[in-house]
């Protein structure tokens, strides 16, 4: 079953199966956005694996490194838009007000 799309970033013929999505894109550009979200995406996989990481360590031992560690990574993935700035600022406020950071889940 075929379907198109059509929006101002993204010009491709999209196929959608049950269990995957597959993208067959046409313009060269279009190829290009395809390869650059891909490298977009696992960036950000690994970004946000690294702070889920970080917060875990955080519960489990709250030293100053390990908090300092934590905030770090928020803010970097927060300049990087990653994870938006409010978020960011919620995560840091719960890490200050609570000392320990066991209420917040993933």
């Amino acid at each position: 079953m075929g379907l198109t799309q059509r929006s101002s970033a993204v010009n491709f013929i999209a196929f959608h199966f049950p269990s995957e999505f597959y993208q067959m894109a046409n313009l060269k550009s279009s190829k290009k956005d395809v390869r650059r979200i891909e490298r977009r995406t696992e960036r950000n996989r690994r970004i946000l694996s690294r702070i889920k990481t970080l917060r875990k360590k955080v519960v489990a031992e709250p030293s100053d490194e390990n908090k300092a560690a934590y905030m770090s990574a928020l803010d970097k993935a927060a300049k990087s838009n990653v994870i938006h700035s409010n978020k960011v600022d919620r995560e840091k406020s719960k890490l200050s007000t609570t000392g320990i950071h066991a209420k917040v889940r993933g």
